[in-house]
């Protein structure tokens, strides 16, 4: 799988070659552009049963492409690293019920993963143990938080890498981690109006900073939100900090990572500030260039 380095890559832009028994594989009509070129065998169960036996193992390799062919690279698999830590919970009410369906994830910063992302369930003594981590950048997240939480910080060696994307490729273990979560997370909720003010129900609102420097793939600071039976729109768990929203009424899944999509929404935005646990009930009007 070659994918391009820059931005969120489209799926019509990451191009794979199926590598053949002896080895052997081959990518053509390459653009010229920065890539990374990922592979991996599939690992553990029906995989096991075929005769793919083993633990699965990974590859990657940066490429600078010119226009001129490549031949000749040779890819040598490894096995994933190993990520382990434990979580804690800063509480008011004490600990969340659910914590068996919290999973810690390792997420592919390009919004892609190789044949699945990473992920681990906390044990009952709150902590955890990861596997199989593949090489590229990776955020460190969670899924499956109980209603009213939310993720606040990744600790690694004392600094908060909740925002820093993390390379594991040639990482044998990575130990340490502290996940925290906390109940005082932050709330946007409201309508989205016509020009007479009546509710619409087909729209995505999109919440996005004033700093466009966290404009980056699969940013915490960036949310978007549907309507449900009732035509509201909820977003819960941005951080604390300054935030434009605007309700297009198309957009394609992930389309408000992308800096120029982002850049073209940011004359329409509705300022909303927000601080920890705080909640803020805003209507908004479409967007008129989507009118």
């Amino acid at each position: 799988m070659l994918l391009p380095d820059e931005g969120v890559p489209a799926r019509d832009s990451i191009l794979v070659a199926r590598v053949q028994r002896e080895g052997r594989f081959e990518i053509r009509d390459v653009p010229p552009g920065r890539y990374t070129l990922r592979s991996a065998t599939r690992g553990g169960g029906r995989w096991q049963r075929r005769g793919f036996g083993g633990p699965q193992v990974f590859a990657s390799q940066r490429l600078d492409i010119d226009g001129y062919d490549i031949d000749g690279l040779a890819l040598a698999l490894s096995p994933g690293a190993t990520l382990s830590g434990s979580v804690v919970f800063e509480t008011t009410q004490g600990p969340p019920s659910g914590i068996a369906r919290i999973r810690v994830t390792a997420d592919s910063v390009q919004g892609i993963p190789l044949l699945g992302n990473s992920e681990s369930r906390i044990a009952e003594d709150g902590t955890f143990e990861m596997q199989t981590v593949p090489g590229g950048s990776k955020l460190v997240r969670a899924r499956g938080v109980p209603d009213g939480w939310m993720l606040k910080a990744v600790y690694l060696d004392g600094q908060d890498v909740i925002d820093m994307p993390l390379e594991f490729g040639g990482v044998a273990r990575a130990d340490g981690f502290r996940l925290v979560f906390t109940d005082q997370i932050t709330r946007i909720s409201g309508l989205v109006q016509d020009r007479e003010g009546a509710p619409l129900t087909d729209y995505t609102v999109v919440a996005f900073p004033l700093d466009d420097r966290l404009w980056q793939p699969q940013s915490r600071y960036i949310k978007a939100a549907r309507p449900d039976q009732n035509a509201r729109y909820e977003i819960e768990g941005l951080p604390s900090g300054s935030y434009l929203l605007v309700a297009v009424d198309a957009v394609q899944e992930g389309e408000w990572f992308d800096p120029r999509f982002l850049q073209r929404l940011r004359s329409g935005g509705l300022r909303v500030s927000l601080t920890k646990g705080e909640s803020k009930d805003l209507n908004l009007a479409l967007d008129p260039l989507t009118l």
